[in-house]
């Protein structure tokens, strides 16, 4: 007389005892199908994921209110985009005179201004390269004649 049992019970069995198990085909199926139910809710998490990182970005008018279900798929904080840094007059004074001197600084230096701005490294390291971006723009931009007279 003989028993069918599942999948799941024939490797629960075997992963608590010393009793050799052979699988069907059918169970072996069977579990295929797992996995790929599985893989499904990973897609549907990672579609939530998205969804609510959206409404985050929207201003809290727009915001969509959050269910009991949403608030436990993300529980990792998501990397948002930084904010767009509005310089002073006094910061931006000083970043161009220092790319005056020099318009590559090294970290040293863009360290240094960092701190008699009062502005982090990176903040002043992206102004470089817009400021160098913007100067090779003006450069090119130059050589070029602009009306054939």
């Amino acid at each position: 007389m003989s028993t069918t049992t599942s999948p799941w019970d024939r490797s629960h069995r075997t992963a608590h005892s010393s009793e050799s198990t052979s699988y069907s085909i059918h169970s072996i199926l069977e579990m295929g199908k797992a996995s790929e139910n599985i893989r499904e809710d990973h897609v549907k998490v990672a579609k939530t994921r998205h969804r609510i990182h959206k409404h985050e970005s929207r201003p809290s008018s727009c915001a969509v209110p959050e269910s009991s279900s949403d608030a436990t798929v993300s529980s990792t904080p998501e990397k948002r985009k930084k904010t767009r840094t509005k310089f002073s007059a006094y910061q931006l004074e000083q970043m161009e005179r220092a790319f005056e001197k020099a318009p590559y600084p090294d970290t040293m230096a863009r360290q240094e201004l960092a701190l008699r701005i009062d502005l982090t490294e990176s903040r002043v390291q992206v102004w470089f390269q817009n400021r160098r971006a913007k100067w090779r723009k003006i450069k090119t931009s130059s050589k070029s004649p602009t009306h054939l007279n």
